[in-house]
């Protein structure tokens, strides 16, 4: 009978905290205040939330109250959204919203738990999300956090 190997060691660039409480899940980088991609879910509901924060703009003028783009287009937008982690990788379409604090664009997107991609995120800690021709890299992370959040959104 083999060893079983350990998967490697990730060495961290950038804090990525994962917590786990019963209303809420949560892996993000940052301080709270300063989180530019973020993974969050009600635990056990099947579905997990992505947020990642551009520095792409979207919104060209205020229309009102309500920011618009170049088209004339009120926010939320949707906008293709690519993520890759691995051989696995999906386009879909993303919501995205103007951030008036960092003066980019906010894009999310709710993802199955169980997907390739974050399969092989859980596998390897790093993933990108390519949105607006920008690529936001998810990662360096440990492994072990990213499971332990897809454990807890799953169902």
């Amino acid at each position: 009978m083999g060893a079983l190997l350990a998967p490697p060691a990730v060495a961290e660039t950038v804090h990525w905290s994962v917590s786990v409480a019963a209303d809420q899940a949560t892996l993000a980088n940052g301080e709270e205040e300063d989180v530019s991609v973020r993974l969050y879910c009600t635990p056990h509901e099947g579905k997990l939330h992505f947020y990642a924060q551009l520095d792409h703009r979207e919104a060209v003028k205020q229309r009102g109250s309500t920011w618009v783009n170049a088209a004339g287009q009120a926010q939320p937008w949707k906008t293709r959204l690519t993520l890759r982690s691995g051989a696995a990788s999906a386009m879909m379409i993303a919501e995205a919203n103007d951030n008036e604090d960092s003066g980019g664009t906010d894009v999310s997107i709710d993802l199955t738990p169980g997907g390739p991609v974050l399969t092989a995120f859980a596998a390897s800690g790093s993933m990108t999300a390519v949105a607006y021709g920008e690529t936001v890299q998810v990662g360096p992370v440990a492994p072990a956090k990213v499971a332990r959040l897809i454990r807890a959104c799953t169902k």
